[in-house]
């Protein structure tokens, strides 16, 4: 999710707001960007990351190819449980704010497919296990399951743009569909959205990411990732998976 909020950011229609006006306003908990890339060494954007909580971030370069009104679109990145799940609710929070600002809100969904985020998650937690310590090995298939379908039911309220980075190789087609909304009728062509999509991959490449110099949120993927889970602790669970399979399939229109 940071690496797609972090390409959007690239996009020179769009600003990250300094303080956490609109994210208050959405009713959102949790943090505007990970602790894990905040406060690096190449940090010099200051920002609110939460209500009364500052931090700097990366600033990354924005594309100048692309002759678009500029900081035309406020960005926010947030995850299902930053609205506890309940996507009729966060919804009446869109229109609120629609109707309370004048702005529009478009949402884009960020997915990818489910035993990858499984695995993801349970990679980070054991390199710090601090990391979500409320969730058992046996609890992240149900969470992520939790998060798909609220998103699920959040598209089904207020339809948006659906982007499945499973595969950073096939991102092409929807992150010109991403530029092309993003510049909102400007005369762009496709040989202008690809060249910002070749920038954009460029500055969010992994390998070049600092991360603060406590984290480990960056790390080796489990070679496995298998489906029966770290230690077999998902072979009862494989209902969920599915389940959360599923979701993911209606997100993406397989």
């Amino acid at each position: 999710s940071t690496l797609l909020y972090d390409i959007v950011r690239t996009h020179p229609a769009t600003v990250l707001e300094p303080l956490a006006l609109s994210w208050t306003a959405l009713g959102l908990t949790g943090r505007r960007y990970p602790v894990a890339f905040s406060n690096t060494p190449d940090a010099e954007l200051a920002v609110e990351v939460a209500p009364g909580i500052g931090a700097t971030l990366p600033r990354l370069p924005e594309y100048a190819g692309l002759a678009v009104q500029p900081n035309r679109w406020g960005v926010e990145k947030a995850h299902a449980q930053f609205f506890d799940f309940d996507a009729s609710a966060f919804a009446a929070k869109l229109h609120e704010f629609e109707s309370s600002t004048g702005r529009a809100v478009t949402v884009i969904y960020g997915v990818r497919q489910p035993l990858d985020a499984m695995w993801s998650m349970i990679e980070y937690k054991r390199r710090d296990p601090a990391w979500y310590n409320f969730l058992n090995n046996e609890d992240v298939p149900r969470f992520i399951l939790q998060s798909l379908s609220a998103m699920r039911e959040l598209s089904g309220i207020w339809p948006g743009l659906v982007i499945d980075y499973s595969d950073i190789a096939l991102l092409s087609a929807p992150l010109r569909s991403l530029g092309r909304l993003l510049s909102n009728g400007a005369d762009v062509t496709d040989a202008n959205l690809d060249e910002w999509i070749d920038h954009a991959l460029r500055a969010t490449k992994r390998d070049q990411r600092e991360q603060s110099q406590s984290s480990q949120f960056l790390g080796e993927r489990d070679p496995s990732r298998d489906r029966d889970g770290p230690d077999g602790s998902w072979k009862a669970l494989d209902d969920v998976i599915r389940s959360a399979e599923q979701a993911h399939a209606e997100m993406v229109g397989l």
